[in-house]
């Protein structure tokens, strides 16, 4: 993956962990130190493969796939861009997933978020905004 600094025009290139494909546009973080990466794993892309999300740390360009990111869309379309919320958390799906993944720094994984009316949560979506009045 290709890497460039807008601000100062430095270029660097990133290697995605093995049988990791790229499959949309990177999300960074709102401090800028991480960018979130949908990618597809196991196999050429576009395909029937699981997708998942990669996160870079930008200051040091160290990688990984997101523990409990990977997803096995049905269709398999691909993946939805990765949102970051303004406080930090991650959100993140696939095509014809009914789960919402959503992640925070210094957590060791992803999460499914509960749906409607489970643990007496209550979580509307409103277009890429996610409201969610859940303890996360």
């Amino acid at each position: 993956m290709h890497l460039t600094n807008v601000q100062t025009g430095i270029e660097q290139n990133v290697i995605l962990p093995t049988g990791a494909v790229s499959i949309d546009e990177g999300s960074s973080s709102p401090d800028g130190t991480t960018l979130a990466v949908p990618v597809g794993l196991g196999g050429t892309w576009p395909g029937r493969h699981p997708t998942a999300l990669v996160l870079v740390d930008l200051r040091t360009l160290a990688v990984m796939v997101l523990p409990g990111s990977e997803q096995k869309p049905n269709p398999n379309f691909g993946a939805f861009g990765a949102s970051w919320s303004r406080t930090g958390w991650l959100f993140y799906t696939a095509y014809g997933f009914t789960h919402v993944l959503a992640w925070h720094p210094g957590n060791q994984s992803a999460m499914v978020l509960p749906r409607q009316g489970s643990l007496g949560c209550r979580t509307r979506t409103t277009r890429v905004r996610f409201q969610d009045h859940c303890p996360l």
